[in-house]
Order: structure tokens, then sequence, then C-alpha cells
């Protein structure tokens, strides 16, 4: 199969299978791979001063709350092809998530907004690129989550992912380090564990 465009592929999909299910999402982020969020992250810790684009307009869908609408078509039993929209409920420019992202970490970082001509990047990027999540909400009664809440879930999983746990043993006793092999003191590990059940909400 080719095709020149995300639609084309769509459309082609359909066709060869009447019977596929497409689901369309916007701005996606986890806690794993490359994503905006983790990038944000890591550049608030390593620079001084950033510049992100505050001119385009869109919805930043968490892939686990993706993952569990998937899931919840499933096992509906009301399968009904064709191309859907999903996305996390709310607007919000580039920037604007940034400067949210920023205040979660307590970095000092500075970031500007820049237009999108003062940021050239191969694929022209849409002004606005919010969803229509109507059809999915009425055909399987989505209910949408709000975006803030999946980053505040992702940035202490990032923050969870930086620890490890019982890497060694002396006299029967574990040992508990973070990610740069500093021993934990007990207020630090509770602080830890308390971030790490959220791993029970997936």
């Amino acid at each position: 199969m080719r095709y020149g465009s995300k639609l084309e592929g769509e459309q082609e999909a359909l066709q060869f299978n009447p019977d596929s299910l497409i689901i369309r999402t916007s701005w996606l982020y986890s806690e794993f791979g490359k994503n905006f969020v983790k990038t944000m992250l890591n550049l608030l810790q390593e620079k001084k001063e950033i510049s992100v684009v505050n001119d385009q307009m869109g919805s930043p869908t968490y892939a686990a709350d993706l993952a569990g609408v998937i899931l919840q078509i499933i096992s509906s039993g009301q399968w009904q092809p064709g191309i859907y929209n999903y996305s996390n409920a709310g607007i919000i420019s580039w920037f604007d998530f940034a400067e949210l992202i920023k205040k979660l970490s307590g970095s000092s970082c500075k970031i500007n907004p820049i237009a999108t001509s003062q940021y050239p990047t191969a694929a022209k990027r849409p002004a606005y690129s919010v969803l229509d999540n109507t059809k999915i909400q009425q055909v399987f009664g989505i209910e949408l989550k709000d975006w803030k809440e999946g980053l505040a879930t992702v940035y202490r999983l990032f923050k969870y992912q930086n620890l490890r746990f019982g890497i060694s043993q002396n006299g029967g006793l574990l040992t508990y380090m973070d990610s740069n092999h500093k021993r934990l003191n007990q207020n630090q590990l509770c602080y830890h564990y308390t971030i790490g059940q959220s791993l029970s909400n997936f």
C-alpha cells in the first residue's frame, strides 16, 4: 500500500478492509519514547532559555488515555467501522503547554513565545489542529479526560522512572538508591513510593 497523505492512507485502509476502525489523535505524548513533554522536561533542566511556538493550537493527548479508549471500544461489543477522532479535552498552544510543564517541574528556565515562521520544519504544521470528538462520544459513549490530568500523571511517572529500588543488599537490608546512585533517606523513599502508586492507575 502506497499513499501520499494520512487521509489517503485511511481511505485505502477502509477500501482494503471495510471493517476497519481508524482513530485519529493529536499531540500525543507519554512517559515513554520521544515526545514534546519529555523533550521539554529535559530542556528545562539543561537550558537557561528556550523558545516555543505560540501560534499553533491543539489538544495534548496522553497515550494511556487513548489506549484506554481503544480497549473500551474493543470490549464494548459495538464495533462500528469508520474514521473517528479522539483527543483529551482542552485547547492550548505549544507555548502554554510548555509553560505548564515548566510550572510542574519548578524550573527557572525562561520560555520565549515565537511564531511558526521563526521555527521552520520539514513538515508544515497546521495553526489549528483541534479535533472534533463528537462522533466517538456519541457512538461509543467515550468520556473525554482533561489534558492537564494526563500531564500531571506523566510528570509523576517521569520522576518515578529516575528511581531504582533495591539495587543492592547489605546484611539482608535493602538499600534504595536514585538514578545517580545516591542513597535515599526514609522521607525521600516515602515520597518516591507515593509517586509510584500512580502506576496502579493503568
